[in-house]
């Protein structure tokens, strides 16, 4: 069977630092508010990507054929992951949106990191 690819490698960080550069792309009130509402973002991205790539969950999704009920239950999965997260405090969204922020971070830092290594190789090649 073939692994459905965007709900299989679904990251939370990833999404979520894709979603605040599109909104930077917007008004600038918009870019504001959602940076203060980020992590209740992040926290709800980080939810609804533990209910989605649920290894249980995408084996039954493969095996299903018709489109609509494929719908049906991915519809479902987002309403139990709704569910979660309207269930937490506030104090569990912002540890668990922070977690999900300090990753974005940690993540640019590698891949500055990544990037300076890749400079100082590409500098050692002769023109």
């Amino acid at each position: 069977m073939v692994r459905r690819k965007r709900i299989y490698k679904m990251e939370s960080p990833l999404g979520t630092l894709h979603y605040l550069r599109g909104v930077k792309d917007a008004r600038e009130w918009w870019y504001t508010a959602t940076l203060i509402n980020s992590p209740a973002f992040a926290c709800y991205l980080d939810v609804l990507k533990k209910h989605l790539t649920d290894p249980k969950f995408i084996e039954e999704l493969e095996r299903t054929v018709d489109p609509y009920e494929r719908s049906r239950k991915v519809g479902n999965k987002v309403k139990e992951a709704v569910k979660e997260y309207l269930g937490m405090t506030p104090e569990e969204v912002a540890k668990v949106g922070e977690g999900v922020l300090s990753a974005i971070k940690t993540m640019s830092e590698k891949i500055g990191e990544t990037k300076k290594a890749i400079e100082e190789l590409v500098s050692l090649i002769p023109a």
